[in-house]
């Protein structure tokens, strides 16, 4: 259709149209339209009414009139003056309005028609032929209360392009009540995990925003019917659920069998694991958005990723609400049993010489817990080995409040300044290293410990011990508390990248890929704690609680090398799967300079995954100085004699680094295995624990020196938020893209 006069003449306004108003949307609201030569200006707050340039009745006035219909021109540029209004209208009553109007709302724009009000139906009739605007006048999704700016003030952001059908508007409207009802979802999931509502009221928010998912998915997404193997993602989205996860029975018991200053610890990484799920739930929504707001159509890798992308946030939804459900009972926990706050009593230790005719029947590698402090606090050469060892280990065969309680018998019993400045220097290097042992009633045991007895004794140890334990009271005062806080800014679809995190990948540089996969990867690394990698904790169903962190660290890594597979076999064209390898083998190349050794091996998994590796046109396309490039970084993490390429490697470099992590694991699975903690003989097996000790100083050492890398957005939340397909559906999808070879005969 042209523009100017001719789309002005289409206009047909009844008799009345320069008198008539429309009626008003609410008691204390009324909204105009544009659709003649008047010129519709700016709307209003909502305590104004919006004004036309040439019409400003008053509310009695509008109150008074009433509707007559009128013709809607079939110009997109008008459609979407129209729809700005709407928007603003939408953005400022939408919380007032039922689930069933809302979508009622929607049908009735997504076919160019506004609703004069809430409840009526307004006769607007669409012509059929409705083209799209090549330069539509503008586009602004109102809807800001719902969207705050994203702090990031280096974010390379461009304005959204505006939809150019009704379909197309569909689809936002769809996106933006998607990351409404996501918000108000972890809202209510803050709400409940600090105490101040019930966990059964997120059920039917959970259900509401898993149908605004499952109503985008349907509007935008068809490739799942196209490839049998995609469509699992797609049925666990559209499966309704009625109940919400619960607690799973074995974390239930083994947070039951644990103390309460063990209980606070677990709590604290499973807040930190609903701050995690918080996040990424924030990114992949923004990654949905960003693949819905473009001015292109989406194509064939889009609408795979938008899948997968729905089948991440359907995913994280729940694993969100089942660590809330587990954050609730480990603090009930934790608080009955610490109602009941236990003293520590004076213990007397066995003598030197009592344990010196034990020693001589003990096995080789044998020894109690009180000949491991004796040996530490003997008054003679001071063995810093030792030390270490034994504060980093000392889970495995006790718990905090029987290492205190023998520390402190072992510090009034002596009779000898020299032991007990040993004992301080213990406790000294206790707090130092791993003050999250000292929660609840042993934070004040141990404070009345130094300026009690300590002080008595040595005033300047008193006053070091003090400052070292002020200094850490910060960081357990922020384990104590298991309250969570909600993300300071969520989506905002005036301000992400209208590019799409396909092409938000593939224009960043390799660099700037290592770096924020770095960056990542350090907030992970940086939060394991010793207590998770002892006695194999990660694969033990009974131990599992304690190795929460660890397993956050595993599922991202697994999460990686699926994810750079995944991103390579949506693209239909050999070429462009090419190309997108040669990225990740660059990319590998920067997080080797970058000393990250983790996401490095995350990505040269993914692409030796036979999904990938049986891919030969597009293998073929790839050049000699990329296959030696893939073949370098294949040696360098092959598993042949424990990893010694990787070891030989990382030998002499300098911190900092994020080391693979695999190796470690692998380490200490093969020390655990056929290696008791406790000998049949009921000693404590510390040669095992020295050689755990052995894997463990790497990984503390590395943990001591972190990375100072800036957050880019969106890149940085394009790569928090990794979707990817199963092996089995990576499998079936990489056949789809090169068939297997007919055999010949």
């Amino acid at each position: 259709m042209k523009s100017g006069t001719q789309s002005k003449a289409a206009l047909s306004v009844n008799t009345a149209s320069t008198e008539t108003k429309p009626e008003e949307f609410k008691k204390k609201r009324s909204t105009s339209f544009n659709l003649g030569a008047r010129k519709l200006i700016k709307v209003k707050p909502a305590s104004e009414k919006p004004r036309f340039e040439d019409d400003q009745p008053t509310p009695d006035e509008q109150r008074k009139t009433s509707h007559s219909s009128i013709s809607v021109p079939g110009n997109p540029a008008t459609i979407i003056e129209i729809l700005r209004t709407e928007l603003d209208w939408f953005g400022k009553q939408w919380d007032d309005e039922p689930l069933e109007k809302r979508q009622k709302i929607f049908e009735i724009i997504a076919r160019g028609e506004p609703p004069v009000n809430s409840n009526e139906e307004l006769p607007l009739p669409v012509p059929a032929n409705i083209q799209a605007s090549p330069t539509p006048k503008f586009w602004r999704p109102g809807r800001k209360v719902v969207f705050p700016k994203s702090p990031s003030a280096n974010a390379d952001i461009k304005p959204i392009p505006p939809p150019q059908t009704p379909e197309q508007t569909f689809m936002v409207l769809n996106v933006i009540e998607l990351a409404q009802q996501t918000k108000i979802f972890l809202s209510n999931c803050v709400n409940v995990s600090n105490g101040e509502q019930e966990i059964e009221s997120l059920q039917p928010l959970l259900a509401i925003t898993r149908d605004a998912l499952k109503t985008l998915l349907l509007k935008c997404c068809h490739q799942f019917s196209a490839y049998p193997f995609c469509q699992a993602p797609f049925d666990a989205i559209v499966t309704e659920t009625k109940s919400l996860p619960s607690v799973d029975e074995t974390l239930r018991q083994g947070i039951l069998q644990e103390v309460p200053v063990m209980i606070s610890l677990i709590g604290y990484s499973i807040k930190r694991s609903v701050c995690g799920d918080m996040e990424q739930i924030r990114s992949t929504l923004s990654a949905i958005s960003e693949t819905i707001l473009q001015d292109a159509a989406l194509s064939e890798a889009e609408e795979l990723l938008l899948l997968l992308l729905a089948h991440l946030l359907n995913q994280t939804l729940e694993s969100l609400v089942k660590n809330i459900t587990a954050l609730i009972y480990s603090n009930s926990v934790r608080d009955s049993k610490s109602k009941s706050s236990r003293y520590i009593p004076r213990v007397k230790l066995q003598s030197a010489e009592e344990l010196a005719l034990d020693r001589e029947q003990w096995p080789p590698g044998g020894c109690t817990l009180d000949s491991l402090i004796f040996d530490l606090t003997s008054g003679g050469k001071y063995d810093n080995r030792l030390l270490k060892a034994f504060i980093s280990t000392y889970h495995a065969y006790a718990s905090p409040y029987e290492l205190l309680c023998k520390l402190l018998g072992r510090f009034h019993s002596a009779n000898s300044d020299a032991v007990r400045l040993q004992v301080c220097i213990v406790i000294k290097y206790w707090m130092e290293t791993q003050i999250s042992d000292f929660q609840d009633q042993l934070l004040s045991q141990v404070t009345n410990f130094i300026d009690k007895s300590v002080h008595a004794h040595h005033t300047e140890m008193a006053v070091l011990l003090k400052r070292i334990l002020d200094n850490q009271v910060k960081i357990v005062l922020s384990h104590q508390s298991s309250r969570v806080e909600m993300l300071p800014y969520f989506v905002n679809t005036d301000t992400v990248s209208p590019q799409g995190p396909i092409n938000c990948f593939l224009n960043a540089t390799p660099a700037e890929i290592a770096r924020q996969l770095t960056l990542i990867d350090w907030e992970l690394f940086s939060s394991i704690e010793m207590l998770g990698l002892l006695q194999v904790a990660w694969e033990k169903t009974k131990l599992q609680h304690r190795a929460i962190p660890v397993t956050r660290y595993m599922n991202r890594i697994n999460s990686l090398s699926r994810w750079t597979a995944s991103f390579i076999l949506i693209h239909p064209q050999p070429s462009v799967r090419c190309e997108i390898l040669k990225k990740f083998l660059l990319v590998a190349t920067e997080l080797q300079k970058l000393n990250n050794y983790n996401s490095l091996g995350g990505i040269i998994v993914g692409i030796n995954l036979s999904a990938i590796s049986r891919l030969k046109q597009t293998k073929g396309l790839l050049g000699k100085k990329y296959v030696k490039i893939w073949e370098d970084f294949d040696n360098l993490i092959i598993p042949s004699g424990s990893y010694k390429n990787y070891r030989a490697a990382v030998k002499n470099l300098v911190p900092p680094l994020i080391p693979y992590f695999t190796v470690y694991l692998s380490d200490l699975a093969f020390i655990d295995e056929g290696n008791p903690d406790i000998l049949s003989c009921g000693l404590i097996n510390f040669a095992k624990q020295e050689l755990v000790y052995g894997s463990l100083q790497e990984i503390i050492l590395y943990q001591q020196h972190g990375y100072e890398i800036e957050r880019k957005d969106p890149l940085c939340s394009t790569l928090t938020a990794l979707p990817y397909l199963d092996e089995q559906a990576l499998y079936g999808l990489s056949l789809h893209r090169e068939a297997r070879a007919p055999k010949q005969t």
